[in-house]
């Protein structure tokens, strides 16, 4: 299940200290091409990718500027070149930024999100690790690394960072998600439903960290509480199937034939071949032999978990 949209989206950092630097650099008269590109570069316009990433080059090729004084266009075109999905023109961005600037925390923690993209999770480590020496206090290249080292399946390390980061920043659910999925994963699923209730604290309409929290619950056999969170979750997003899915495997853990048969006819009316993944039963065996989908409960249960929907074990 999807713990939390914070958890798909890596935090990013270098804007805010782009615009500053563009600010200062240009508390002077500036040519109005110059200021315009400084503007787009950085983001402060609402323009295309392709308009970002022309800005910053115009800037870098424009001799106005040189030195560490050019390190947050290249930091800037690297972030535009990330979104863009051209993480190897990102990671060459980034570089650069970081041999003007080598103190330049941003550029660490940004290279090593293009690493991970690029699915290079030791290089993207190791860049994290940098960016939390240079600015310790900075909870951003904390959660990344966590998420790094969940990657990796190494969950002390990961629940750790994650831990520190929570220190350092108490109201980021985004630390409480990450560090519940870390612990679900290592099938501590008391302390996942603790943090996911934290980080619902500050997102209770997040229908992905309820279908988490309904996923670990159910793993607990709490077969009440997920049927709770996932009636939420079908309230704010009734267009999920594999929400449906997972309640009617709740409801037919409690041996509410009638439900979960509604249930999973709902998941097939909005997604037909659900029932077609292997480990689904379909409604027609379900309806034809009671006991043959009793034997069957658990095997189909839908996880999408992290933005991705697999099958849970038997």
């Amino acid at each position: 299940m999807v713990a939390g949209s914070s958890r798909s989206i890596f935090n990013r950092v270098g804007i805010a200290q782009a615009s500053l630097i563009a600010s200062v650099l240009f508390g002077t008269p500036a040519q109005t091409q110059i200021q315009g590109d400084i503007d787009r570069c950085v983001g402060k316009e609402s323009v295309s990718l392709e308009s970002r990433i022309h800005s910053c080059t115009a800037l870098i090729e424009s001799k106005a500027y040189a030195g560490k004084e050019l390190t947050f266009a290249f930091n800037s075109r690297g972030l535009a070149y990330y979104d863009n999905r051209d993480f190897d023109s990102a990671v060459a961005s980034f570089n650069q930024a970081i041999a003007l600037d080598p103190k330049f925390a941003p550029g660490y923690n940004n290279r090593a999100l293009a690493y991970a993209a690029l699915g290079d999770l030791d290089r993207a480590i190791v860049d994290y690790s940098e960016a939390i020496r240079l600015d310790p206090a900075n909870a951003s290249s904390l959660r990344n690394r966590a998420a790094a080292y969940s990657s990796k399946h190494d969950y002390g390390r990961a629940v750790a960072d994650y831990t520190a980061a929570v220190k350092l920043d108490p109201t980021n659910g985004a630390a409480y998600s990450g560090r519940g999925n870390t612990y679900f994963e290592g099938k501590d699923y008391d302390h996942a439903i603790a943090d996911y209730t934290q980080a619902l604290i500050g997102a209770p309409a997040d229908h992905g960290l309820l279908k988490s929290r309904a996923l670990a619950y159910y793993y607990e056999q709490q077969f009440d509480r997920a049927i709770v969170d996932l009636t939420e979750a079908v309230r704010l997003d009734p267009d999920d199937a594999s929400t449906f899915y997972n309640r009617a495997i709740a409801y037919s853990a409690k041996q509410d034939h009638d439900r979960a048969i509604a249930d999973y006819t709902n998941a097939i009316r909005l997604e037909p071949a659900i029932s077609m993944r292997p480990g689904h039963p379909s409604i027609e065996s379900v309806e034809a032999s009671q006991p043959s989908w009793q034997r069957s409960v658990g095997l189909g249960l839908v996880r999408a978990r992290r933005g991705c929907e697999c099958h849970s074990p038997t």
